[in-house]
């Protein structure tokens, strides 16, 4: 049986989301929050501006991944979506040994916030409780992203020994 034309047309799928104005508003300003977010890590982290230029980049590229996983998310918010591989994909697992946790979890924050932020201008008039909502869970789900990526064992773990123990 063939597709209807309108799952092949990425616009007519726009017009079938229920808030079809704020996903194309959150599509065109992606880059301009990713980069918001990396602007406001650089005034607030010092850890951030002391980084070495290919961890910031990288850092940078996470941020710009996550911003467009909420926005798959948003567009599919009941798809089964895998964030940490969408998100931290972008980054080689080093990233995980050369930035903490904490300032994982302050990178996520800043991007979160840059994004809260700038709700009332990326929602369309009348949504801005709907993306507000959409934006607290997806917070949520990336909370819980970001420990399973730092709680992965290294690949250098060899079960049995102590790097593994200290891992399982």
């Amino acid at each position: 049986m063939p597709e209807p034309e309108s799952s092949k047309n990425p616009a007519a799928r726009h017009d079938l989301h229920p808030h079809s104005a704020t996903l194309k508003r959150l599509e065109k300003s992606s880059g301009s929050l990713a980069a918001q977010a990396i602007a406001r890590m650089d005034e607030t982290l010092p850890w951030y501006r002391a980084m070495p230029p290919e961890n910031r980049s990288w850092i940078g590229l996470v941020a710009q991944a996550g911003i467009a996983a909420f926005t798959e998310w948003f567009r599919r918010p009941d798809a089964p979506q895998a964030i940490s591989t969408d998100v931290f994909g972008t980054a080689p697992r080093e990233l995980t040994r050369a930035i903490t946790l904490r300032q994982t979890v302050e990178m996520v924050r800043t991007t979160i916030e840059v994004m809260e932020s700038a709700i009332d201008e990326v929602a369309a008039p009348g949504d801005e409780s709907v993306l507000r909502e959409a934006l607290l869970v997806y917070a949520r789900e990336i909370a819980f992203a970001t420990a399973q990526v730092y709680a992965r064992p290294p690949r250098h773990a060899v079960p049995g020994t102590r790097a593994w123990s200290r891992w399982s």
